[in-house]
């Protein structure tokens, strides 16, 4: 589901500890390439270092002790993540979706966004039903087959308008946003704001709350859309409505590429 402005993320495990590490990094950075521009974040709740280097830009997070959370959690999204990355609509549609929320600078928590996690679970909680049963049933080979005999292109379009008028509305009641096949399940769960704000704290949302509760997968406690105050939902809705409208006339190449204008070029 990569893009052309996607960076590339790195998770090292060694025996160094974690500010060793990214001094290390730093160093061995810009000896190699002294043009290259390092930005280490050691205060944020999984530390990496920013890494921009010859053109491409690097996330590098590192995961050290054998019984790391992190570490565990990379392997199970990833793993969770390459079922879905089979059918090939899924892959067109969430690309898409990540070049327009780009567009629209909606991809950043820090700027009160969602990461591609957070609009991953947000778009499969959105289709679900219009994936193929193969994704229920973790079967390999029919995993292989896709969507079936539709055509590509149709099953792009239907997915990509779906997950835009499904979430038009999003914020409007206290919802928590699930994707299929994850460990964590409704079942069982307080669906309230409480369960997923608990552990976050009021500066993390420039104190104005979370406004918007995306599960994680595979840790209970964690809330993916935990940077999403009013103000940025507020932006998001808008730029939502905007595309559900222009989806609607998907059929016209100019509604595509309206889509993914960049949102200071309109």
């Amino acid at each position: 589901m990569w893009i052309k402005s996607s960076d590339m993320d790195v998770n090292v495990r060694t025996r160094s500890k974690i500010p060793r590490f990214f001094s290390r990094l730093e160093e061995a950075t810009l000896r190699e390439e002294p043009s290259a521009n390092v930005t280490l974040v050691l205060n944020a709740r999984v530390p990496l270092a920013r890494l921009t280097l010859r053109g491409t830009n690097f996330d590098v997070t590192h995961e050290w002790g054998e019984d790391n959370v992190i570490a565990r959690h990379h392997v199970q999204v990833r793993e969770w993540a390459r079922r879905y990355s089979r059918d090939e609509a899924v892959c067109q549609s969430m690309r898409l979706i990540k070049v327009w929320a780009g567009a629209q600078r909606l991809n950043s928590p820090t700027e009160g966004g969602l990461n591609s996690l957070g609009w991953f679970v947000l778009f499969l909680s959105s289709v679900s039903d219009l994936l193929p049963p193969q994704h229920e049933e973790h079967d390999d080979e029919a995993e292989g087959r896709g969507g079936g005999s539709r055509p590509l292109h149709e099953r792009c379009i239907a997915l990509v308008k779906r997950f835009f008028s499904s979430c038009k509305s999003i914020g409007d009641s206290k919802r928590v946003y699930f994707a299929p096949n994850s460990e964590v399940k409704p079942e069982g769960l307080e669906l309230d704001i409480a369960r997923l704000s608990a552990n976050v704290s009021p500066t993390a949302h420039r104190g104005l709350g979370t406004s918007l509760f995306i599960q994680d997968p595979f840790l209970a406690d964690i809330n993916l859309g935990r940077f999403v105050d009013k103000s940025s939902l507020a932006r998001m809705r808008k730029a939502l409505e905007e595309a559900d409208a222009l989806m609607q006339m998907a059929s016209k190449r100019r509604s595509w590429e309206e889509l993914v204008r960049p949102v200071n070029k309109r």
